[in-house]
């Protein structure tokens, strides 16, 4: 099993809110160890809100931060965080970066959070860089290993995964929970459990992060075991790797073999199309850089003590065939969601790469002083790079702007908090603040929090106001 080599990045964030696109985090921590956990090196950052985001009421009373915390002149501006991160990161490389609930959130906002701030956004898969997320880990020790690890269940008896009820049940007391650094240091403790309780899963939890192992485990066309449990009670479930996905080649399509495909096939091509988005006929795609924790059969069988049913290797004989193989390739691909157009620039982030000549002004408007960044806005050639330095420049130095541009960002920002702005319903504004203020106030005894940041939002809408 597994041979990498590479060292350990466990990081984590604290946000101004759970929406990946239009949030911000404003704390970084990260603790570089090697393969045996033994801390090497470490990174614990945090930034002033940009003027341009409102913080959910919500995440600041979660996190006990305040208002005043989150504007203090004394923490370093957003785009100076993020190169100092950058740097870091790129320091330690390579490295498998490792967190929690990480694929979902932690990972996209770190991506924008670079490549808002024209870093190159995809660090953790470049460089020789890996990533794993450690809350599949536990779902699926929760099932294989039941007793490798303590989970908390809520009255009803289902299971929850969230950190701060974890950590405290397997011996850490993690006092400091949503700060992003004591959460970095519970994933670590989790993390050493499970490595010495469960060596088998740790070692495919390992392997799975690494691309060509999930290529070549997807690539021998041979039913696979994926540690996802299921709300019924069992560990994980059998697939078949089918193709590639036509539009994009390193993404999988992996057949569920709990179906009867027999009976799918038998269809007509419309009844076909309806039932390939049905649960019973599940069809799953996956990323080999995002890859979940998965093992071959003889994996399975020697590390696991999971087997495949007779029913199993049935339907995998019979989708052995390439022509059947190819019809259900060519219906997922023909019926995967799109993501929806983007609206904004927050949201342009995968519209593409940027050129030779993008990159390097790239390169020179990190190496030039604030001051001197706004004759290089319109050297870009991508419109979403110009209007990122505008911004950039807005916030760091903002009289080098000329006064049309600065008056424009200036109204972009009135329009965006306010709700004058035809995407309002995408972030945050100060009323939708507010509203969700009034809910708070409605469900928890946080009277003094909610009245601080009340004034706080009240100073905010009046500053914008008379802004001119």
């Amino acid at each position: 099993m597994s041979g990498d080599t590479r060292n350990f990045v466990f990081y984590d964030t604290e946000t101004t809110g759970t929406n990946v696109e239009f949030d911000q985090i404003i704390q970084f921590a990260a603790i570089l160890t090697d393969k045996s956990f033994k801390e090497l090196d470490r990174i614990n950052i945090r930034c002033r809100r940009l003027p341009w985001i409102v913080p959910s009421p919500s995440a600041m009373i979660v996190t006990g931060i305040s208002p005043s915390q989150i504007d203090n002149p004394n923490l370093p501006q957003f785009p100076d965080m993020m190169a100092s991160i950058q740097e870091r990161l790129r320091s330690w490389s390579p490295a498998l970066f490792i967190g929690y609930n990480s694929f979902q959130f932690d990972e996209p906002l770190l991506q924008r959070a670079l490549w808002q701030t024209l870093n190159p956004p995809y660090l953790t898969v470049t460089h020789g860089n890996a990533r794993a997320d450690v809350l599949p880990l536990v779902r699926a020790m929760s099932r294989i290993s039941p007793h490798a690890l303590v989970v908390p269940n809520i009255a009803s008896g289902r299971p929850i995964f969230r950190l701060d009820r974890l950590a405290p049940l397997n011996g850490y007391a993690h006092t400091d929970a949503h700060d992003a650094l004591g959460d970095v240091l519970a994933v670590i403790h989790i993390c050493k459990k499970i490595a010495s309780r469960s060596q088998a899963l740790w070692a495919l939890f390992l392997d799975c992060s690494d691309r060509e192992f999930a290529s070549r485990l997807v690539n021998t066309g041979k039913p696979i075991f994926f540690a996802e449990p299921s709300k019924d009670g069992r560990p994980g479930w059998w697939g078949l790797p089918i193709g590639s996905d036509n539009k994009q080649k390193s993404a999988k399509f992996v057949a569920k073999l709990e179906a009867d495909w027999r009976r799918f096939f038998s269809n007509t091509i419309s009844s076909q199309e309806m039932l390939i988005t049905s649960h019973t006929f599940r069809i799953r795609r996956f990323k080999e850089n995002m890859f979940p924790i998965a093992a071959s059969q003889y994996e399975a069988g020697a590390h696991l003590g999971i087997v495949p049913s007779k029913r199993v290797a049935e339907e995998a004989a019979f989708l052995a065939s390439p022509e059947r193989r190819a019809i259900l390739v060519k219906l997922a691909t023909k019926m995967r969601e799109e993501w929806p157009e983007p609206r904004a620039l927050e949201q342009r982030i995968f519209e593409g790469f940027p050129g030779k000549h993008d990159e390097m002004v790239m390169r020179n408007f990190a190496e030039t002083p604030w001051s001197q960044r706004a004759s290089l806005i319109r050297k870009f050639n991508d419109p979403r790079f110009q209007q990122i330095a505008q911004r950039l420049i807005f916030l760091m130095a903002p009289e080098s702007l000329s006064k049309s541009d600065r008056s424009r960002v200036k109204q972009g920002i009135r329009d965006r908090l306010l709700g004058q702005n035809p995407d309002q319903n995408l972030w945050r504004t100060v009323a939708i603040a507010r509203s969700e203020l009034d809910e708070i106030r409605k469900a928890s005894p946080h009277e003094n929090a909610t009245q601080e940041i009340e004034g706080w939002l009240h100073k905010i809408e009046r500053s914008l106001a008379s802004t001119k």
